[in-house]
This record gives C-alpha cells, sequence and structure tokens, in this order.
C-alpha cells in the first residue's frame, strides 16, 4: 500500500510542477483535518497589503476613482519568494 502512496505522491508532485504555477513541492504528504482547520486559522494571518503610487496620462474622473476603489482582492503578478 504504502508503494502505492508514493507513486500517487510522486505523481502530484510532478503534476503540479508542470502546472507551471510558480510553485515547487517537496515532500508532500497526507495531512488531517485538524491540520488543514490548524492552516486554515492562520491564513487570515499571512494577508498581506500593499499601496502604490500610480501615474495617468489624463486626469481620473470621479467614474474612474470610483472603479479602483471598487477593486478588493487584486491578485499581484509580482514574483516575490
Amino acid at each position: 500500500m504504502e508503494e502505492c502512496d508514493t507513486a500517487r505522491r510522486d505523481a502530484l508532485q510532478a503534476e503540479l510542477e508542470q502546472a507551471d504555477l510558480g510553485v515547487t513541492t517537496r515532500c508532500l504528504q497526507p495531512v488531517g483535518k485538524e491540520m488543514c482547520e490548524k492552516l486554515k486559522e492562520g491564513e487570515a494571518d499571512k494577508q498581506k497589503s500593499y499601496s502604490a503610487v500610480i501615474w495617468s496620462a489624463r486626469a481620473l474622473t470621479p467614474s474612474d476613482l470610483d472603479t479602483l476603489r471598487a477593486v478588493q482582492n487584486l491578485v499581484s503578478d509580482c514574483l516575490e519568494p
């Protein structure tokens, strides 16, 4: 049974690396529900907040500002460790 689990783990690890998600996997291990709940609890502490100065080629209208203010949970393509 352990060989099957090892083969599945290795296949999953290879699939994740080939997906080009910008992550590297190593030594994947199955975890129980309790550990998943602990990870979920710590998720809020791991969020980052960014601010930026922007430049526009034209004056922003009130509608432009409303659109910018409405943006939430913006995903950054920034590559960082």
